[in-house]
């Protein structure tokens, strides 16, 4: 956890990071699933993009956050970056609300939550192939990470056989007891 204090911003950043897998682990899509469930939330909207958004938003200092999540040939941290405008003591309740949150959330997947996410996910690959600009970037990422052009149907059946129960196991294995 590390927290970053500008005092030309008006807010505070709580980060938190725990390690993930590497692109080329056979639970490589297992995360990405997880960052779309967590998704990022800000105060200003009017409405909470998941159950961790709602679970964070209550009773904190939290006004805004996102989860994002990156692959590497070793590993892959998934983070979580909150902005709070709290003291120090109100930071320490944010980044305990942020463990809490996913704490809870990966003791018991929703069924739901997990489709939604797994339905955002689908949307937002399909989404990104808009121009060819993207369609080469896709490309080059993939033939660097998987040695081939990965099509989007396999692609989409590798998010589709994640559910709830899948997710279970290796979202306790990368964030209970880190």
């Amino acid at each position: 956890m590390k927290h970053i204090e500008d005092s030309s911003r008006r807010l505070t950043s709580v980060a938190i990071a725990w390690e993930g897998v590497s692109w080329t682990h056979p639970d490589a899509v297992l995360p990405v699933v997880l960052h779309s469930m967590l998704g990022a939330w800000r105060q200003d909207e009017d409405r909470l993009g998941s159950e961790f958004a709602s679970k964070l938003w209550s009773g904190s200092c939290c006004e805004r956050y996102t989860a994002f999540h990156t692959s590497y040939t070793l590993h892959g941290p998934l983070w979580l970056l909150c902005g709070s405008r709290g003291m120090h003591e109100q930071q320490m309740d944010l980044s305990w609300a942020m463990k809490r949150g996913i704490f809870c959330i990966t003791l018991d997947i929703c069924p739901t939550h997990a489709d939604h996410a797994r339905r955002r996910l689908k949307q937002s690959l399909v989404q990104h192939l808009d121009s060819s600009t993207a369609v080469a970037d896709e490309i080059g990422r993939h033939m660097l990470t998987y040695g081939r052009r990965v099509p989007l149907a396999e692609m989409i059946a590798c998010i589709n056989d994640v559910d709830a129960k899948t997710l279970s196991q290796p979202a306790r294995r990368l964030f209970l007891n880190k």
